[in-house]
């Protein structure tokens, strides 16, 4: 990352997570990619990267996201979402 411009790291997420592909189950792949993605850069290259990573992809949501889970009903809507669809999974677990 310390050679990448953010207008670089926009391009390559953009084309991971496209807009019209975005559903709640691709926010949270989005969340999960994003930590392991921090803690590599923490590991690998140290806090500045550290830093670094977490702005980028805050500014990433915050771009790119935050709208969409507004139409959607906001954050709480995402985490109940979530929420129920962990439920009916352990339903058919009993």
């Amino acid at each position: 990352m310390s050679d990448m411009t953010y207008a670089c790291f926009y391009e390559t997420m953009d084309s991971q997570f496209p807009s019209s592909a975005l559903s709640m189950e691709v926010v949270v792949v989005m969340f999960i990619f994003f930590s392991d993605l921090a803690i590599v850069a923490l590991r690998e290259r140290g806090t500045d990267q550290f830093q670094m990573c977490i702005e980028w992809c805050v500014q990433y949501l915050s771009d790119s996201v935050c709208h969409w889970v507004r139409q959607q009903g906001g954050w709480v809507s995402m985490i109940q979402y979530q929420y129920a669809i962990k439920c009916s999974m352990s339903i058919y677990h009993i």
